[in-house]
């Protein structure tokens, strides 16, 4: 059984693994609904191409209408405002995400300890000095690599009037548990 494995079977990180994915579940769910208007310099460009295909008069206008609302400033501080709106979202899945590392690394170490005193009773048992085995190993490798997990969810700074990039839903600590399905 994996490091991973062993953890979902405990309740507390079933229950906080359910609560992530029902928050980035609804963070995904608004920055699918708003794509066009987070990112209009796209959009604007996929409009002009369906624009030179157009085949009528009136989907030339139509066109031609949609194009005018991603072109210029207002269309940069409607994408920097939903930004900032879907973001507060993502912080409330960032909390969660927090409190799931935070748990996991906690379990990770109660059996870590547990396996320290196995091996040094082992260790001891045979006359020798304690070494950390492979189990042992595993636990510090697991909780680096979740340290390192919660290092990357860390809020990224913005600047007043300059767009970022929203966090990517589907990556996050959660495909280290090997959860890949957010809905």
């Amino acid at each position: 059984m994996t490091t991973q494995q062993r953890l979902l079977t405990e309740k507390s990180i079933q229950t906080l693994i359910a609560k992530c994915k029902e928050a980035l579940a609804i963070y995904e769910a608004k920055t699918l609904i708003y794509e066009e208007q987070l990112h209009p310099e796209q959009t604007a460009e996929r409009l002009r191409r369906e624009l030179t295909a157009a085949k009528s008069i009136e989907e030339t206008v139509e066109l031609q209408s949609k194009l005018a609302k991603f072109r210029g400033d207002d269309a940069h501080a409607v994408a920097i405002t939903l930004q900032r709106h879907i973001g507060k979202d993502f912080d409330g899945a960032r909390v969660l995400l927090l409190e799931l590392i935070s748990e996991a690394m906690r379990l990770l170490n109660t059996y870590r300890q547990a396996a320290l005193q196995s091996e040094r009773q082992f260790f001891a048992g045979q006359n020798l000095p304690h070494e950390p085995t492979a189990v042992s190993r595993q636990f510090n490798a697991a909780m680096r690599e979740l340290e390192h997990e919660k290092e990357s969810i860390a809020p990224a700074k913005q600047h007043p009037g300059m767009t970022y990039r929203l966090p990517d839903a589907r990556a996050t600590v959660l495909n280290w548990f090997g959860v890949q399905d957010i809905a």
